[in-house]
């Protein structure tokens, strides 16, 4: 279960840092239908429970930590500069005041 839970965590964290909450209700809805299939074969329904609360808990509370790293982060910022498909750099332009 504690790995439940690490994992939960981590995954809110990057979600996090690079989507909006959108994609948090999907990743919620997403854990959920998982651990119900997996804990509807090997567990109880109070095991089940547990793990539904433990899941959605771990990716909110990832999330929000993810949120608050993500301006601290150069990850994002970093990408707007990224090569493009063909291997090289976006031109700049500059205007010239006349």
């Amino acid at each position: 279960m504690v790995w439940l839970a690490i994992v939960s965590f981590l995954a809110g964290a990057v979600l996090g840092v690079w989507f909006r909450v959108p994609v948090l209700l999907l990743a919620v809805i997403l854990a959920l239908a998982v651990v119900i299939a997996v804990g509807t074969t090997e567990a109880s329904l109070s095991w089940i429970v547990l793990d539904v609360v433990l899941v959605a808990t771990c990716l909110e509370l990832g999330y929000i930590v993810g949120s608050i790293l993500e301006p601290r982060l150069s990850v994002r910022k970093s990408m707007r500069y990224r090569r493009t498909a063909f291997g090289q750099r976006p031109a700049k332009t500059h205007r010239r005041s006349e």
